[in-house]
């Protein structure tokens, strides 16, 4: 018998490279997991912008700012000093003196004072500026607009 009239040899795949029905579906499942981990992801960064963009559609309004210092705190009597800038600034609204307190929209204690002192530096005593106004709840303003960078 000669090479020509040899039978082909079949190739199999190895066994790694084909899967059970139960292998496919875990990585179905898998894939799956990863989908709506994703989602998530995405929804939260998108709900974040949002909030970041609606305050840019509030009302710019003179205001004065009436208090401005350092605050310290700690959550727990355990926990880290945080720091906090403590800016009050009066402005008219509806023909109403309302007081703000608000940085940004969401705030909270740094374990760096750094930050809380160049707002403060920022934003001295006595200074002319303006501050956000949310209409549908005017006795709510801000200073500055939070980023719309996640």
């Amino acid at each position: 018998m000669n090479q020509t009239d040899a039978q082909p040899t079949i190739q199999q795949s190895p066994p790694h490279m084909t899967g059970t029905a139960g292998a496919r579906l875990v990585k179905a499942g898998m894939g799956a997991v990863l989908m709506i981990a994703g989602s998530v992801f995405v929804f939260g960064l998108w709900h974040s912008y949002q909030r970041a963009e609606e305050t840019r559609r509030w009302i710019a309004t003179p205001c004065i700012i009436v208090s401005s210092q350092i605050l310290s705190e700690r959550q727990t009597p355990n926990s880290p000093l945080g720091y906090r800038a403590g800016v009050r600034y009066h402005y008219t609204f509806d023909g109403k003196m309302r007081t703000g307190e608000h940085i940004e929209r969401t705030e909270g204690p740094s374990a760096n004072i750094e930050k809380p002192a160049a707002i403060v530096k920022e934003h001295p005593l006595g200074q002319a500026t303006q501050c956000f106004v949310n209409p549908e709840q005017p006795d709510f303003a801000i200073l500055q607009h939070s980023t719309r960078a996640a």
